[in-house]
């Protein structure tokens, strides 16, 4: 099995596959229930506990030698129909992969019986290709501790699939008939061509099925028929039957039923244990059972520590002596609740509230309680499916690390419970606060979400200030890793860091070296040293901690004492970790405040593979943590033979954060050149992140979306909802162009605003179709509501073109201006983040003293001795900046205004002369971002 378990290119290709609006099919039969779905395949349960788990990829290609792998599956290329025959349902599933095209046909019934049957050929290779086709995955806690017994063209074979899969593989080859009997019943495969059973001993699991040679163009069948009859268990002179024993417990308490019977010669009285292995001290339930006038009914019940999985077993106990000791019967406790705290920290004086997460199975009837440290916070009913912000008041809390504990409640029945910290700070000029109901970054008071890119360390400040005027807002620079090393740079660090703050530009501050052993007394001194150092600065905006530790790098409780330590020096900024292994984010958790993932499949694997690292990241933790993805914006080296076209850039980066991502770090190598190697992707890189400030306030919007549905089911959507208007966000996984066909809910005739692209398409109902290109994307704004007022009110006879910034036929840039600038790294974009008119607002950072840029709108005409009024809006980043607002005789000190961190107008009258054709000049001149808007100028009677 060496070739099953190597080389997938550092692929996680065993992740959740992309999703598309293809419904589950469940079929109900007498004691088996199959269930279909894009996230899990066929599953199999057999009164309640899982018999044949999903698998994924049923058929995947091997070249010779078995040095990669090629699976097919994928959302965008799934199909299903479900229909009724007689006393059968026949499921059938279509996967239209252009490499490997497969068909699975499922017919149930009557009875307890089914068959899975495969039909599948390769279209891709002309060399001779290995395939293997996993018919099902037989589930371990059915399994094992089964007898089963096996024959085929090779012979017959006999054994017991053991309790511990250590050393053992391959129990059978090559059998078209198998029978597994064990304490739930008897199940029988009839293949018709022969399987073998592989143990995986690393990964705990088993897999039925076939390898054989795949030629191209060459149809393959696979098919098996699986029969089950519920069969008591005869042992020690009793029968054990209608055992009960799901492998899921809501509520933390496991319920396991049985019926006992005494045989002729068996014992009259004996005692049912339920034991929960593994757990100090011991937990048993124990019921005493009388067979002497028939068959009795046991109920057990143990309780569970929490959620996770577990492991049980049950005893039967005559004379003091067992007579029956069964296999393990896993379970699991799924987590129905998760809390979180609002932010990350809460500043003293702020309204806290904790965030409540409730799982959809956990029911109706609802409520929890909330405890912090001194005693009760507060209790609110809660609705399971749907996210919950509690109100807590912080004066019941201290400074520093809080422990919040919460309890879920239906009626008396407690059904969970779970805890986080509430972290308390002082006000800092320079935090960094985690929105955890968005997901979304706070800085200076504004949402942020990183426009960012991995760089070299030597060049970090001139990529700085060459990316900063074309959308970028944050770099990471990769650091020397010594502790002396790093000492001896932090001069040089805080001037690289100098130059960022300057451009507007934020930093991760890289302290990899912290998570790593040795973690001694010197490695947390140097720790202390460098936060000492940066914990202030302005362009911070979090603690680099770890790339890929699950590599090997460091591990989880490596990464978690470094992250307690940093917490305690700086609560106000956050703490980051990448994985290129989707399932190894979740061990990592209590190490970090935000997740990053760097999925990097081209040219390996589809570009839904991006898809399939969020959704599993957010599955496994919950969605407790800020997700940022990683784009993989190079190649030509490694593993990877070619970068990225820039199409697969784009729609790579729009499906991470229709999937929930909320920052964007594409990693290269030496921008703007050496990887990427190709100007053509590093333009388009540019563009995204252009694109992405102007989405930043629909992405860090916490209002509820309406329902949006896509006809088209290669294309992959996501809703936002802010200040009256929906946010939509569309990617075509497929590389050809397709018609969109799209509806909001609640929604009725209008037009949608075509993001990015000037122009609108009708809706009719709701309702709209349009064109979307290959590895396309497309956003668009419904304005559903009403927008909020404005703050500031433009006059009739004001003379400026486009006086507040609204018009930008180009990303980021407004209409109507000339500009110049003395540093080639000042820039100027419009902010949708804060306005007093319209939507968004004009945003100059200026990175020395008088080294901006100067805005001067079209001329205007002025009449000769006319008196004007010229005003702007504007609010800096700090109290005390300055800035220049002149036109005609407002020169000199009538034309400097002294900026506050709140906006107000600022204006000055004026009598032209000798009047004609006159352009308006605005210029921040103190260093720094400040924001200008609602610009006029009329005339005054």
């Amino acid at each position: 099995m060496v070739r099953r378990i190597c080389l997938l290119f550092l692929l996680a290709l065993t992740a959740l596959p992309s999703w598309a609006d293809t419904s589950p099919v469940e079929i109900p039969l007498d004691h088996l229930t199959l269930r279909w779905s894009l996230d899990r395949g066929l599953v199999v349960t057999c009164d309640g506990r899982s018999m044949l788990e999903g698998t994924l990829s049923p058929v995947v290609a091997y070249p010779p030698g078995w040095a990669w792998s090629q699976s097919a599956w994928g959302a965008d290329r799934m199909s299903a129909s479900l229909e009724t025959r007689g006393e059968t349902r026949v499921l059938t599933i279509t996967c239209t992969d252009p490499k490997i095209a497969w068909t699975e046909t499922v017919t149930a019934g009557p009875g307890d019986r089914f068959t899975i049957a495969y039909a599948f050929t390769q279209n891709a290779w002309d060399q001779a290709m290995n395939y293997e086709t996993c018919i099902c995955r037989p589930a371990t806690g059915w399994f094992v501790g089964a007898k089963w017994r096996a024959s085929g063209p090779g012979g017959n074979a006999e054994g017991q699939i053991p309790l511990t899969f250590g050393g053992v593989s391959n129990p059978f080859g090559g059998m078209t008939r198998m029978e597994f009997e064990n304490l739930f019943g008897k199940l029988t495969i009839a293949a018709e061509q022969g399987l073998t059973l592989f143990d995986y001993a690393h990964r705990q699991s088993l897999w039925l099925g076939r390898d054989d040679a795949f030629p191209r163009g060459v149809e393959r069948t696979l098919s098996a028929e699986f029969a089950f009859e519920p069969s008591p268990l005869d042992v020690g002179g009793v029968r054990i039957s209608e055992l009960n024993a799901p492998d899921r417990a809501i509520g933390e308490k496991l319920k396991v039923s049985m019926r006992l019977a005494r045989l002729e010669g068996g014992p009259e009285t004996l005692s049912a244990r339920l034991v929960l292995d593994g757990v100090q001290p011991e937990v048993i339930d124990e019921q005493a059972v009388s067979l002497a006038d028939g068959p009795v009914k046991a109920n057990l019940t143990v309780a569970l520590p929490g959620p996770g999985r577990y492991a049980s077993h049950l005893e039967l106990v005559a004379a003091g002596q067992a007579i029956y000791v069964s296999p393990p019967l896993p379970v699991e406790v799924p987590r129905l609740l998760t809390i979180t705290p609002g932010r990350l920290p809460y500043l003293t004086g702020e309204q806290g509230a904790i965030l409540v997460r409730v799982a959809e199975e956990a029911g109706d009837g609802l409520r929890i309680e909330v405890r912090g440290p001194e005693g009760a916070l507060a209790e609110a009913p809660v609705v399971a499916g749907r996210p919950t912000s509690v109100p807590l008041a912080l004066d019941a809390l201290s400074l520093g690390r809080n422990a919040i504990t919460a309890v879920l409640w239906r009626g008396d029945e407690k059904l969970g419970s779970a805890s986080c910290d509430m972290l308390i700070a002082d006000p800092q000029p320079n935090a960094v606060i985690i929105d955890n109901a968005t997901h979304t970054l706070i800085v200076r008071g504004l949402p942020f979400c990183p426009q960012s890119c991995y760089t070299d360390y030597g060049i970090a400040s001139s990529v700085a200030s060459h990316e900063a005027p074309l959308g970028f807002n944050t770099v990471a620079p990769y650091l020397p890793g010594g502790i002396a090393e790093r000492r001896n740079e932090r001069d040089n660090l805080r001037q690289m860091m100098d130059r960022c703050a300057e451009v507007g530009v934020m930093v991760q501050l890289d302290i990899r070296g912290a998570s790593r052993a040795p973690q001694d007394d010197e490695k947390w001194q140097w720790l202390e040293e460098e936060i000492a150092a940066f914990k202030d600065h302005p362009a911070l905006l979090a603690y680099y901690l770890a790339d890929e530790p699950e590599l090997g790098w460091a591990t989880p409780e490596e990464c978690e004492a470094a992250y307690r330590r940093i917490k305690e020096l700086d609560p106000c900024h956050p703490v980051t970790m990448v994985f290129c292994q989707s399932q190894a984010a979740a061990r990592y958790v209590k190490g970090m405040d935000i997740i990053m993932t760097d999925p990097y499949p081209i040219p390996h694997a589809p570009v839904t593979n991006v898809v399939d690292f969020c959704r599993q990241i957010r599955s496994d933790t919950q969605d407790a943590l800020p997700l940022w993805i990683v784009p993989q914006a190079f190649g030509g080296g490694e593993w990877w033979r070619r970068e990225p076209s820039r199409q697969e850039e784009r729609v790579m980066t729009y499906l991470a954060l229709i999937h929930g991502c909320k920052g964007v770090q594409p990693f290269i190598r030496r921008p703007p050149v050496s990887n990427p190697n190709n100007p053509d992707l590093w333009s388009e890189v540019r563009r995204l992140m252009l694109e992405l400030s102007q989405l930043v306030p629909a992405l860090a919007s916490p209002e509820e979306a309406p329902k949006v549905t896509c006809g088209t089911p290669q294309v992959h959507v996501a809703a936002f909802r802010e200040r009256g208007a929906v946010t939509l966000l569309c990617a075509n996984v497929e590389n050809k162009p397709l018609v969109l066909d799209l509806a909001l809910e609640g929604v009725g005739d209008g037009e949608a605003e075509v993001l990015f692209e000037n122009r609108r398409v009708p809706i009719s109902d709701g309702k709209w179709n349009d064109m979307i290109d290959g590895f396309g994307t497309r956003a668009y704004r419904i304005q559903v509501d009403p927008p909020p007022a404005d703050l500031a009110a433009l006059d009739p006879g004001n003379l400026i073109l486009n006086p507040s910034f609204e018009e930008a036929h180009n990303v980021g840039t407004p209409d109507g201006s000339y500009i110049s600038s003395n540093d080639p790294a000042a820039s100027w974009f419009v902010d949708p983040r804060t306005a007093v008119h319209g939507r968004q607002s004009l945003r100059l950072c200026t990175p020395a003293e008088d080294r901006g840029i100067s805005v001067a709108p079209f001329p205007l005409t002025l009449a000769k001795d006319q008196k004007y009024r010229l005003s702007v809006w504007a609010r800096g980043d700090r109290d005390g900046q300055r800035f220049r607002l002149a036109l005609d005789t407002v020169q000199g000190a009538q034309a400097e205004h002294e900026l506050t961190t709140r906006w107000r107008e600022y204006s000055v009258e004026f009598i032209a002369d000798p009047g004609g054709r006159k352009s308006p000049a605005l210029r921040l001149l103190s260093p720094g971002q400040a924001w200008f808007d609602a610009l006029q100028v009329v005339a005054v009677e």
